[in-house]
């Protein structure tokens, strides 16, 4: 299989400035941010700033504007030490540690330029504190590591997944199949009866779902349904002949791992194939670096 054979995974890597995105949509629904312009930053502070990153490995040397909070490490330890005793309108240079945002961009000896644009603190109202204590956040910096960690996951599966799909598109692009057209309109019956039955857990119609839900007029949505169905067949191919070609098998713990992560019960005897074939086709994407276990 030549093309495999000389593949090399382009990654779709994890961005840590998505991740500050996302953070900071869902923290303002907890809690409000209060600046001072003539506050000194300190632990516990919350600093608006804006970031250029210098590196010769590093891609990415635009200016991005985030928040850091000091002292929870998300950042980056060096850089949040180097910025207590600032105040707004103070630009620091400082070489980064290998912790925070320096992992996530995998990159070494980066230096940084921050520029304070605010600091101050961030304020919830009463009921929304106790709340949050009562499911175990003492702290903002405490709520605000656990909803970096959410969405650093989040952003992590969006990563994965568009590296599968990246992959197995390239994958197709450069295989020739030959399928049964019969074997593509049962499989796409079956993606019709899928949308089906979540149509009617939602107490609705099949057309109402697609028009309202997918934003489908009928011919488009049964066209979905039929070039679903004829990738999702080519994609099986490839994995079972890459697995063949390549010797890649599943093994009891590799099931018993992938079960375990999506909370499925291993021993029900309904879901083995599919199991089976999802820990292949992760088996395959870990061989070719497009997932790491």
């Amino acid at each position: 299989m030549p093309w495999f054979d000389n593949y090399k995974f382009s990654e779709n890597g994890i961005s840590y400035w998505n991740i500050c995105g996302r953070v900071d949509e869902s923290l303002c629904l907890f809690y409000t941010y209060s600046s001072d312009i003539d506050n000194i930053v300190s632990e516990g502070d919350v600093v608006k700033a804006e970031v250029e990153l210098y590196s010769e490995t590093a891609v990415d040397t635009s200016k991005h504007e985030c928040i850091i909070v000091i002292g929870a490490g998300m950042f980056n330890t060096s850089a949040e030490r180097a910025l207590c005793g600032k105040k707004s309108g103070d630009v620091i240079q400082v070489q980064l540690s290998d912790d925070g945002i320096a992992n996530y961009l995998q990159i070494k000896d980066v230096k940084t330029s921050i520029k304070v644009l605010s600091s101050g603190r961030c304020y919830a109202e009463e009921d929304v504190m106790k709340a949050l204590e009562e499911d175990g956040f003492s702290s903002f910096e405490d709520f605000y590591c656990y909803l970096f960690d959410v969405k650093r996951n989040e952003e992590l599966f969006s990563c994965r997944e568009l590296n599968k799909a990246t992959f197995f598109e390239e994958a197709i692009c450069n295989c020739t199949f030959d399928l049964s057209e019969e074997d593509i309109k049962n499989y796409a019956l079956q993606i019709v009866g899928e949308y089906e039955k979540t149509a009617a857990d939602l107490n609705i119609e099949l057309e109402e779902f697609y028009s309202r839900v997918l934003n489908l007029d009928e011919d488009s949505f049964f066209l979905k349904c039929v070039q679903s169905a004829e990738y999702e067949i080519k994609k099986a191919l490839l994995v079972g002949l890459i697995a063949e070609e390549y010797g890649i098998t599943v093994t009891e713990d590799d099931i018993a791992e992938f079960c375990s992560s999506k909370g499925i019960d291993a021993k029900d005897s309904s879901s083995q194939a599919s199991i089976r074939y999802e820990c292949l086709e992760e088996n395959v994407l870990v061989k070719f670096g497009v997932t790491f276990r």
